[in-house]
């Protein structure tokens, strides 16, 4: 079989339904498009593995296209990554150095300007943080998270209310604890710090609470995606994989969990062994010549390309369209002859 009447096939199933999209995977393929401007093919959208394999072969073929597609769609991921910390940019590294001068400007002038009142609320979350970390910490471990707490209470002077530089000062002493190498220590510094925020949200006016929630979130985020992120020039969130899942897991950071579950659910490569032997054959059966000659697949795969990544087949495929069975017999007869001049 050639490449053009695997695609065709492929695109054939789907319009005979025999593979199915959950409202689940549905729902995440359109956030991915609608709320983050991320394109996600037919073949990723479904399990379908002639079309899976087919996709992963052509991503291989030099001017296919399928190449460009992928570098589009890490571009998008990375934009989709940088918006949820304020920022624009193609390289997440650099939104996050942005980021973190924006925001920290922003932590600067809310706590510096306004007053932390230290209620029952306030206790309540920091006797909770401290209980809980009574059961994980060593004493001297414990000895520097209450020193930290300590610092909160002697703020106070007895007012009830902790004045902005204090509490901009005590901020700061727990970004340090919250960055500690000891994993343990660093996340309740991070507790701490959350109550802190939480207290001096509590504090604030209605519309001033509302833009210092929004900066608390940015904040996290930028946090979450540092912990992700690729450390070279590119700055790119890596495509597939649950890590950006299981960081964003950790401090509720939920814009960033649902773009790791689109990365993890379309934008891997299901097709194991990328460059091994066993895909330079699949290459070779797929385009239906042997050995070197599948170089020649070229102007097949270019066609293949365009039709598994076209968003008109996406939209059918998710709006469960009949006119997806139209679409694929269409690809049949572009494909096919295509295939047969490589």
């Amino acid at each position: 079989a050639s490449l053009g009447y695997g695609v065709a096939k492929g695109l054939g199933a789907l319009a005979n339904g025999s593979s199915k999209v959950t409202p689940e995977i549905r729902e995440l393929a359109n956030a991915a498009k609608s709320k983050w401007g991320i394109d996600i093919t037919a073949p990723q959208i479904v399990n379908n593995r002639l079309l899976n394999t087919a996709q992963s072969v052509v991503k291989d073929v030099p001017f296919s296209g399928a190449g460009k597609f992928v570098e589009k769609q890490q571009v998008q991921l990375n934009r989709a990554v940088a918006k949820t910390m304020g920022e624009s940019s193609d390289n997440v590294l650099t939104a996050i150095d942005k980021a973190e001068s924006r925001l920290g400007a922003a932590f600067e002038k809310t706590l510096s300007g306004n007053k932390v009142v230290v209620n029952d609320d306030f206790i309540n979350g920091m006797v909770r943080v401290s209980k809980d970390a009574e059961s994980e910490l060593t004493e001297a471990q414990l000895g520097v998270l209450k020193r930290n707490i300590e610092n909160i209470l002697d703020a106070t002077k007895g007012s009830g209310e902790i004045d902005g530089q204090a509490a901009y000062n005590i901020k700061k002493g727990l970004d340090r604890l919250s960055k500690n190498s000891d994993s343990s220590l660093a996340h309740y510094g991070r507790e701490l710090r959350g109550e802190l925020m939480d207290a001096l949200n509590r504090s604030l006016g209605k519309e001033e609470a509302a833009a210092f929630k929004v900066v608390r979130e940015q904040y996290k985020n930028m946090l979450t995606a540092a912990r992700v992120v690729s450390r070279d020039a590119e700055g790119n969130i890596p495509m597939g994989g649950a890590r950006l899942v299981d960081a964003a897991k950790k401090v509720g950071a939920s814009d960033l969990e649902e773009l790791g579950r689109i990365s993890n659910q379309f934008l891997r490569d299901k097709t194991p062994d990328s460059g091994t032997a066993r895909r330079l054959v699949g290459a070779s059966l797929l385009a239906g010549t042997a050995g070197p000659n599948a170089l020649l697949a070229v102007p097949a795969a270019r066609v293949a390309n365009s039709a598994m990544t076209s968003q008109t087949a996406r939209n059918l495929l998710l709006n469960g369209s009949p006119l997806l069975k139209g679409a694929a017999n269409k690809a049949n007869l572009l494909l096919r002859p295509a295939a047969v001049e490589a």
